[in-house]
């Protein structure tokens, strides 16, 4: 085994769509990853979960949140050093198979490696291997969201690889007699919260028992822990490192048309690069560095954000508790109860609008 080093980069999620669809007739594609590519040019693997299909073509879900990438944006995220992406998320067929099978084509073309999604289960569950000197480095990806839309993989139809935990440990075993290291990929987790559930340490535990050497997470949209579990290292979620404030408009089951918004709060804003340094017998070193999604649009690295490293670190710190499973009782229950409150916000301020012609109306009177 030879003792050479090398450097690995992971973020978390990229969709380069919406806000960055007229950035780029006036900045160009290269403008999102100006503040960090200089921090990339000393990485020899920079990896990212691809949220977004990279395609001009394509239909989208009627009812869904679709995001869907310029082209332009492939030539981009090589330039800024990128050269591996997972594609096992739950927006990556948001317009179907032309901009699926676009995606594909538009990263070869890049010489950018991907892995999650294929034209079956079988292909879909093939890993990606980049040999960085004479360092054999597989990559596997899987995806653990509810999606209301067709998006996984079977024997015989196009999509993203499910979560199945049996699936990972064959996948690993099939892939450690070929590589040096093996770096998992899990699109997994409750949007906007700040922590994995115990099933979800409880999980990742097993995958790197099963041989891993580091867990990269997104799907949360907001930053969450990083554990050191045996010698492996689990990373539950890097939060969003390129992603834009959306409007999007569609017709529910009724006929209605809806106008709904996803906006990008200071925690959504939040994010941080793992930089892992590696050899032949496995990971030597990590470190977060903060990063935040400033109001232009780009990912700023912010090395004196002494409050977000102190911020992650207590994250990071609850995580190997034994009182973990007691405190994220209390923290789900939390959580539940702020969406139950803003509901019945929302469903107040529509009671103050009623008027005495409403009741006639309904009434027919």
């Amino acid at each position: 085994m030879n003792d050479y080093f090398i450097k690995i980069a992971a973020v978390g999620d990229i969709a380069l769509t919406h806000d960055y669809d007229q950035l780029l007739s006036m900045k160009g594609q290269n403008y999102p990853f100006e503040k960090v590519k200089e921090l990339f040019k000393d990485i020899d693997v920079v990896l990212g979960n691809l949220e977004a299909p990279i395609s001009s073509r394509g239909e989208r879900y009627p009812l869904k949140c679709s995001l869907r990438t310029n082209p332009k944006y492939a030539e981009g995220l090589k330039s800024a050093g990128f050269n591996i992406m997972s594609l096992s998320n739950n927006h990556i067929l948001d317009y179907k198979e032309n901009a699926f099978y676009d995606t594909f084509a538009n990263l070869d073309k890049q010489g950018i490696k991907y892995f999650g999604a294929g034209k079956n289960i079988r292909d879909a569950r093939k890993p990606a291997i980049l040999e960085i000197r004479n360092i054999k480095i597989g990559f596997l990806g899987y995806c653990d969201v509810v999606i209301d839309s067709p998006f996984y993989s079977s024997a015989d139809k196009r999509g993203i690889v499910p979560l199945k935990i049996e699936f990972v440990k064959e996948d690993i075993a099939n892939l450690k007699d070929q590589v040096d290291i093996v770096i998992v990929s899990l699109h997994w987790g409750t949007e906007n919260w700040s922590y994995p559930s115990p099933k979800q340490i409880k999980m990742a535990h097993q995958i790197i028992d099963f041989g891993a050497n580091m867990i990269f997470g997104h799907h949360p949209h907001v930053l969450q822990g990083v554990e050191k579990y045996n010698k492996g290292y689990i990373a539950y979620s890097l939060g969003n490192f390129i992603f834009s404030e959306i409007t999007w408009l569609w017709i529910n089951d009724s006929g209605k048309r809806i106008r709904s918004r996803v906006e990008l709060f200071s925690k959504n804003r939040e994010s941080a690069i793992l930089k892992v340094i590696m050899n032949g017998t496995g990971i030597k070193s990590i470190d977060l560095i903060p990063c935040v999604i400033s109001t232009n649009h780009q990912p700023v690295i912010d090395n004196k954000s002494y409050e977000l490293r102190k911020k992650i670190e207590r994250m990071s710190s609850l995580l190997s508790s034994k009182y973990y499973p007691v405190f994220w009782l209390c923290y789900s229950q939390m959580q539940r109860l702020k969406v139950l409150f803003r509901k019945s916000l929302r469903l107040f301020s529509k009671i103050e609008k009623i008027r005495i012609k409403h009741f006639k109306e309904f009434f027919g009177v």
